[in-house]
């Protein structure tokens, strides 16, 4: 099964995200176009990508806890399992 294609993930978005109207990435960084190839067989590009979701919750009022009330909240939450949908994101939408 091909991986799913994120709408608007291209490399140009990746890169120049808001920078330009070009809408080729040689045209986008004047590159000369014989010198730009397509990766393939073994070619590899490791990049890590952070991709910021929305909380389930505002966590205003956790951040503004005093240091140990603030841990014992997380450990308490922690400790029922509740930390991650109370402060996370939904789970429909990191499944999406």
């Amino acid at each position: 099964m091909p991986n799913p294609e994120i709408p608007n993930s291209s490399y140009l978005d990746f890169t120049s995200y808001r920078v330009t109207d070009k809408t080729t990435v040689e045209a986008a960084f004047d590159l000369d176009p014989s010198k730009v190839k397509q990766l393939a067989g073994n070619d590899r590009v490791d990049l890590n990508v952070a991709i910021v979701l929305p909380r389930a919750n505002d966590p205003t009022s956790l951040l503004s806890e005093n240091w140990g009330t603030r841990e014992q909240t997380l450990a308490n939450l922690t400790s029922n399992g509740t930390l991650w949908t109370t402060y996370g994101t939904s789970q429909s939408l990191f499944d999406s």
